[in-house]
């Protein structure tokens, strides 16, 4: 569990552990931490398609029975009979990918849509992106949707006619749904870098056409356009500080609109949109709404200064501060038969924390968010089946997920300790002694700790040990190429305390952040130590915050100010992730240094905390310091 705000690193320093005489270990039986203080999600996300794995995939896409994925480097591929066939092959194969003088070749998929008359006209519609050449930031029109046929059921890269396209940048939405009007939508997003927010100035500026999701006619052409404008598009003919504005645009003030739909019921559009510093969003789209950005962020003003565009700001149906999530993605309100208790709900999810939800609306209020999976898939993108039922794109696996119902055990969440004490960690919490069997270690580089300071320990159930694999292993339960050097015994539990020092005389000790495996996953916790230091309270799920006054002679009166975040359980496992091997502060590179008097990799192997596993699989010898040193 990191600050996230800070993450930078500093060289190795003494720590506590270092100091202490190491012992020969017990066997920890004071365990308490089993289940999980939420009760187990109502659903996990189950692969849809065994036999198909893919690139970095970016959209998904259906026409009648048939889902269509998109790679992000250009690759198209059909879904028959649960196998990938491909499609098309962008990157390769489309012909003018560097006829414009700056551009590099083929850069990103963003969108793919099939023409409701797909059947009689066989016309399909991508959206992607150039690539600049060196040196060059962005391109003036870099980003395009382009017409297709298709014949013999492949894309006709040769048939492409560019129908329409805006700057290529950072934000670049790009994604295509026809809506029930029969009109084709397409999301834009501010082409800019993170920092500083809306670096164009477009967010509401509508004489241009980012930040904005466009209505457009495909069936026509007006002069000089391979489209034509529907003349009930909400700005027609009209002008804004004193510029036309862009007849185009159908709704405004988006940052990064990532992936939106239309509910197949009402008609109604939403979006994801994906937010700057503080909040992520989700809107219901009207007849020329504005969307804030960048005038605000959610509820939080950013370049209020700024002149707002001709409507009022709408503002979000759903809003996520950055505990819960970090980059939004758009999904769809549920319409399926399989989950009839999902009926009407917005399903969503989050790429940074991997959360999915389940939203219940009414007149554009939140009325309830309801988490549906465990954190387990970067969900770049959802999609519908000709029935009603999600998928959902795995951007890191490149696996395809839909919804099952949770079969994992059920436990009692009341059960699971609520104060530090009751964890079986310490003999004594209020003097910081760890139980008998709970090991203290000590790292080469630890993480800065926003000014704070880090004591660490691992406990291993009974007299179980962690095994170092020479060649990585997949782990049971775990998706086969998520593969591990060290593998934990279940309920495993790794631990750090951190302490804050208020002023010369008093340090104070502030959070303890424990990771707990339960045999497939870890899962990340945070106790808050109270203000007496007897005790630490475990934090609610979506994290907290504190407020701390120390000393410090560098600012004026002697005393600042310090806002301590205790991250959320999602916050956690951002950094405690599976392809980072999660444990982060536990492996050879940390623990390899001096400790405890001598080496404490090779310390460990010899008291029984780590059991190296040769290739045959079988145990190996004991390890000298000067090996361990190598």
């Amino acid at each position: 569990m990191v600050h996230l705000l800070i993450s930078t690193l500093l060289v190795a320093s003494p720590v506590l552990a270092a100091k202490q005489e190491l012992k020969p270990r017990k066997p920890w039986i004071t365990s308490k931490i089993v289940g999980s203080p939420e009760l187990p999600p109502p659903y996990m996300a189950a692969r849809a398609f065994p036999e198909a794995k893919f690139d970095k995939p970016l959209v998904i896409a259906r026409q009648s029975e048939t889902l269509y994925i998109g790679e992000q480097a250009g690759k198209i591929f059909a879904m028959v009979a649960g196998k990938p066939v491909l499609f098309a092959d962008l990157a390769k194969d489309l012909k003018h990918l560097k006829s414009m003088p700056d551009s590099d070749g083929f850069e990103n998929l963003y969108g793919l849509v099939f023409h409701p008359k797909f059947a009689e006209n066989r016309t399909v519609f991508v959206c992607y992106t150039l690539k600049p050449k060196k040196g060059i930031k962005n391109l003036s029109e870099g980003s395009r949707v382009s017409r297709f046929k298709v014949k013999d059921n492949q894309l006709d890269l040769d048939s492409e006619e560019v129908i329409f396209t805006y700057l290529q940048g950072g934000h670049n939405g790009g994604d295509l749904h026809f809506g029930p009007d029969g009109f084709l939508y397409i999301s834009t997003g501010d082409a800019a870098d993170p920092n500083p927010p809306d670096s164009h100035r477009t967010g509401q500026d509508v004489s241009d056409l980012l930040a904005s999701v466009l209505r457009i006619d495909v069936n026509k052409k007006d002069e000089g356009k391979n489209y034509a404008i529907p003349k009930d598009n909400p700005f027609v003919g009209q002008t804004y500080l004193g510029k036309p504005i862009g007849p185009e645009i159908w709704s405004y003030g988006f940052r990064n609109p990532w992936r939106m739909s239309f509910d197949r019921k009402t008609g109604d559009l939403w979006v994801g949109d994906v937010g700057w510093e503080a909040y992520e969003m989700v809107h219901r789209l009207e007849k020329g709404s504005n969307h804030g950005w960048s005038a605000v962020e959610g509820r939080q003003p950013i370049n209020s200064d700024w002149k707002v565009g001709p409507t009022p700001i709408r503002p979000p149906v759903i809003e996520l501060d950055h505990a819960a999530a970090a980059s939004v993605t758009g999904g769809f309100v549920y319409r399926g038969k399989k989950f009839p208790e999902l009926e009407g709900k917005y399903v969503f999810g989050d790429w940074e924390t991997r959360r999915i939800w389940a939203a219940t609306t009414k007149d554009d209020r939140l009325l309830k968010l309801e988490e549906l999976t465990t954190p387990s898939v970067r969900v770049v993108a959802f999609g519908e089946d000709a029935a009603g039922e999600l998928y959902f794109l795995d951007h890191d696996t490149g696996l395809v997920h839909t919804l099952e119902k949770n079969t994992s055990p059920s436990y009692d969440p009341n059960k699971f300790s609520k104060k530090l004490s009751e964890t079986g960690l310490f003999d004594n919490v209020k003097t910081h002694t760890l139980a008998e069997g709970v090991q203290p270690f000590t790292v080469n580089v630890p993480m800065w700790n926003d000014n704070g300071v880090g004591e660490r320990f691992v406990a291993l159930p009974g007299d179980s040990k962690v095994k170092d694999f020479d060649e990585k292993q997949p782990l049971p339960g775990n998706v086969v190429w998520h593969k591990y050097k060290l593998h934990f015994p279940k309920n495993s539990v790794l631990g750090k305390t951190v302490s804050l020092k208020f002023d010369d005389k008093t340090t104070k000790r502030i959070e303890t952040q424990i990771l707990h495996f339960d045999g497939v996953n870890w899962a990340g916790y945070t106790y808050a130590w109270n203000d007496e230091q007897t005790d630490a309270e475990l934090v609610p799920l979506d994290g907290d915050e504190k407020l701390f006054v120390v000393q410090d002679k560098r600012v004026p009166g002697g005393k600042r100010e310090q806002m301590w975040q205790f991250h959320s359980r999602s916050q956690c496992l951002q950094c405690h992730n599976a392809w980072a091997e999660t444990t982060l502060a536990f492996n050879l590179e940390q623990l390899n240094m001096q400790a405890f008097g001598r080496n404490q990799y090779a310390a460990f192997c010899e008291i029984g905390v780590i059991e190296r596993i040769g290739k045959d699989g079988k145990p190996k010898g004991k390890l000298s310091d000067e090996e361990a040193g190598k």
